[in-house]
C-alpha cells in the first residue's frame, strides 16, 4: 500500500483526480484524509493498493544476527563433531538453543 498526495488546482481536482486513476489500472485509489485547498490549490490525499492482492509491508525490524556463511559454518561444525556441547555453540554465536536445532535441521 503506498500513500501519495496529488496537487492541483480546485477547478482541474476531480478531472486530474480521475486521469491518476486510469494511469495506474492495477491499483485500488481511494482518498484516505479530507481534502485540502488553499486558495486555487486543491491537494488530495490518495492510498494506493494494488488489486487482488495483499501487498506486504516492510519494516525495519531487527537485524540478523546470522549471515549465510555463518550458518553453514555451524552446520559444518555440528556435523563433524559429534560430541559438540549445543548449548555452549549456541551462546558461541548469540543465538538461542531452539535457533542452533533448527539450523542442524536445515530449518533456517
Amino acid at each position: 500500500m503506498f500513500e501519495i498526495s496529488l496537487t492541483t488546482t480546485r477547478e482541474n481536482a476531480e478531472k486530474d483526480l480521475q486521469a491518476f486513476k486510469n494511469s495506474v489500472p492495477q491499483f485500488n485509489v481511494t482518498e484516505f484524509k479530507q481534502r485540502n485547498e488553499n486558495g486555487n490549490r486543491c491537494y488530495i490525499y490518495l492510498r494506493l493498493q494494488e488489486n487482488g492482492k495483499q501487498l506486504r509491508v516492510l519494516r525495519g525490524g531487527r537485524p540478523k544476527k546470522l549471515t549465510n556463511d555463518t550458518v553453514v559454518e555451524i552446520q559444518e561444525r555440528l556435523r563433524s563433531d559429534a560430541g559438540c556441547n549445543k548449548t555452549h555453540l549456541a551462546a558461541e554465536y548469540g543465538i538461542s538453543y531452539g535457533m542452533l536445532l533448527r539450523i542442524e535441521k536445515g530449518k533456517y
